[in-house]
Parts: structure tokens; sequence; C-alpha cells
């Protein structure tokens, strides 16, 4: 199966919408279409995708309960149950589609690398059993997990924490994406050679070297299962920045849609191979320290400025990196796009300008 696991280093970056963008595509996309598709909400306290896609779906749907498989007791109520249930939603013709929406039947079960790889397993040897009772048609193929973790959470340094994934275990040949939501402070964790930076940079390295199985970037040169995902989202650093972020601001206060010309620019760069992690940062760095010299000015307001160099940096042939992903619109309609009364939040995420142009990168 093909996974996306969504991570980041705060709350409100955009995770959620993300996953629910990658729903939709995963409905759309005409290759996508030969499996059904999953958005599993373990966004703990703050469940805004199961919440906002099960509205008004909560009775006459199909529904199962498995229970996680795992080495140790959870004492938590609860809280080894999966809840999976059928919600159907209208694509772009009008015509009605089925997907699943999973969740925890504690939201406030805290995961870690073992048991977040027990979740996986349970999901992937019981997929049979989930597809009969929800009369699945085509099997499931697309599961896309909407967290409020860091990938630090979920995956681990070590080795040992990647015994599922290894050949011959369950979670062997998964097709695994991990998508990173960056702010514009994490850059400066991780180039201040902080303690937190350090976790990070091993983490990721770990997640390379034992996930390279990444269905995205297969097919690219480098396969890699770290995505780096930025948003308009991640640079809203204070209230009045200079220069790009003022007229981003400047939309935020008048409900102006609003594209970041350098998010932009770099969506129309062709694709070029997958870059590593430890690369990324060292690019980055440079490119920051580049941008940065002789400018007194707010490091946030320069970080657009700072992808695109990097990305020059990276490569002679003017190419994006794959796993880069750059989210360029703002949309006043989605600063509610999360109100459960709002009925078939996916129909409408593919009619906004930002699913086009997330859907044109895919």
């Amino acid at each position: 199966m093909e996974w996306h696991i969504i991570t980041g280093s705060k709350g409100g970056v955009g995770k959620t919408l993300l996953s629910l963008l990658l729903v939709a595509h995963c409905l759309e996309d005409k290759k996508r279409q030969a499996g059904s598709t999953l958005l599993l909400d373990l966004n703990g306290m703050n469940a805004d995708s199961s919440a906002l896609l099960l509205y008004r779906a909560n009775t006459a749907r199909k529904r199962t309960v498995v229970r996680i498989k795992t080495e140790e007791k959870i004492y938590h109520q609860n809280a080894e149950d999966i809840v999976f249930q059928t919600v159907s939603t209208d694509d772009s013709q009008g015509r009605s589609q089925q997907y699943v929406v999973g969740w925890l039947a504690n939201p406030f079960m805290l995961m870690n690398p073992q048991l977040f790889a027990d979740l996986l397993i349970t999901i992937t040897t019981q997929v049979q059993q989930i597809e009969e009772r929800l009369t699945l048609s085509p099997p499931l193929r697309h599961i896309i997990i909407d967290t409020n973790y860091h990938f630090c959470n979920i995956f681990g340094q070590q080795a040992s924490h990647y015994t599922p994934y290894q050949q011959g275990n369950s979670l062997h040949g998964e097709e695994i994406n991990v998508w990173f939501l960056w702010v514009y402070r994490q850059l400066e964790k991780l180039i201040d050679n902080s303690n937190e930076g350090a976790i990070i940079l091993a983490t990721a390295m770990a997640i390379e070297q034992y996930l390279n199985r990444g269905g995205y970037c297969n097919g690219t040169g480098i396969s890699n299962a770290l995505l780096h995902a930025f948003t308009p989202v991640s640079l809203m650093a204070n209230s009045a920045p200079p220069g790009m972020l003022q007229r981003l601001v400047n939309a935020v206060a008048k409900k102006n849609d609003y594209v970041i010309p350098e998010f932009e620019q770099l969506e129309q760069l062709k694709v070029g191979k997958c870059v590593q992690f430890g690369e990324w940062i060292t690019v980055l760095n440079h490119a920051y320290n580049a941008i940065l010299k002789d400018k007194n000015v707010e490091s946030a307001a320069l970080f657009p400025e700072v992808l695109v160099e990097a990305v020059k940096r990276l490569s002679l042939e003017n190419e994006r990196p794959k796993n880069i992903i750059p989210l360029s619109v703002h949309q006043p309609a989605l600063q509610h796009y999360t109100d459960k009364e709002r009925p078939n939040a996916v129909t409408r995420l593919r009619e906004m300008k930002i699913y086009k142009h997330l859907a044109k990168i895919l």
C-alpha cells in the first residue's frame, strides 16, 4: 500500500489541510483510482480531519473496529481500538465516491516508534478483514495519516526501531512517505548545532536509511521516504514583516487570495531526483547565510528567498527535487475549513486554487 504520514514541528501549520488535499487527489487521480483511500486521524485531542469528514455521516454508514496488537498492554480505556467508517463524496463530475475515515477510540493515546509500527502492522495484517466488513471496492491502496507528531515521535534513531519494516516482517515493501511540514524557525534549530537539531538529523537519516522505499520518489534517481512541505502558514512570523511577507500579511488582513511568487517559481521548475535530508540542511544553511548577509531583516521574511536559492545551489539544471513540495497559495476560504458544519469538504477543496497547485506538483 501507499502510505502518506503527515508530520510537523508545531500545530496550525497545515497538516490536516495537506491530509485532506491528498485524500482529494487520491480520489481524483485516474492512475490512483485502482485502489480505495483511507484517512486515519491521529491528531489527538484536535481531531479536525475525522470530525470534519464525518459530519452528518455518523449514521447509516458501514463501520468496523479493529484492535492494535502491541507487545505492551495499553492501559488507557479502549486505547487498542481503531474505528473505520465509510464516507461518501462527489468527484468533479458529480458522481459519488466512497472512501474510509479511521480514528482511535481513545484520542489521548501517544505514539512512539514501537506503537506506531504496531498500528501500521494492524492495518496491513487485517486489511482484508477491513475491506470485507466495509465492502470496499477496489481494495485499500492509499492510506493518509493525519498526525500531530514530529517524525521523531513515531520513528526512532536506532536500527531496532525499523525491524518491522525490514525484509521478512509485516511492513516490508510498503511504500511509506513521511511528509514534514516546515516552519521557518525549524531551519534555525537545525543549523545552530542544538541537541534538538542533532536528534532531528539523526532520526531523518535513519528514516532515509531504513525506509528508502518511499513510493512518491521512486523512479527519479534517489528514492526517499521524507518529503519536505512548505506552506504560507509556516511563514507567518509576526504581524508586520517586510517585503513579500508584508504582502502576505496584507492579503490575510484583507481576506484576499495570495500566491507566494517564490513558491510558485519553484512549482514551475522541472522535477529532479529527491534530495537527502543532510544535504538539504547543508544547502539551506549556505543559502540562508548568503541571503541574510548584510541584511538587517527578520529571518522569516527571507525564508522563501532562501528556499529558491537552496534549490538553485542543488541543481545546475534548474530542477526542483521531487521531495521539495511548496504549497504556494493562501486563500481566505481556508481559514475556517475545519468547521464541522461544512459538508463535503473534499469536494470543496478540489475546487480551490491551492488544490490545483498541489495536484499539478503531484
